[in-house]
């Protein structure tokens, strides 16, 4: 997602910049990554997540990374979303996983399954 967000410097500012981070969130941490790029219209924001789909075609790419991550993140039970408050105002996609309790490895056997002669 880093990658993704240092392909829209254009539209805000002459200093492009993009940063990732973690917050609090509901169920767990959400990870995320902001640009002071051009912006999502909230008409388009699902769009992005479309496979093939490209809101801006002089842009490079496939337009396969953020449909690749959403199904990556849907399997693990997770959800990925994007926020901006449009044209001109930057863009953070956002990842949320569910934490999963701590797990103990299973007990050691405390005595050799092999008969000691």
């Amino acid at each position: 997602m880093a990658e993704w967000s240092s392909r829209f410097p254009s539209g805000c500012s002459t200093n492009p910049w993009s940063a990732g981070s973690a917050r609090p969130g509901p169920r767990g941490p959400i990870w995320f990554v902001r640009d002071n790029g051009s912006g999502i219209d909230a008409k388009h924001q699902q769009r992005v997540f479309g496979l093939f789909e490209r809101l801006d075609s002089s842009v490079e790419g496939t337009g396969i990374g953020l449909a690749l991550v959403k199904r990556i993140v849907e399997v693990h039970g997770g959800q990925v979303w994007v926020e901006s408050a449009g044209r001109g105002q930057g863009t953070t996609v956002c990842v949320s996983l569910p934490q999963r309790p701590a797990q103990s490895a299973p007990p050691l056997p405390l005595t050799s399954d092999k008969t000691q002669a």
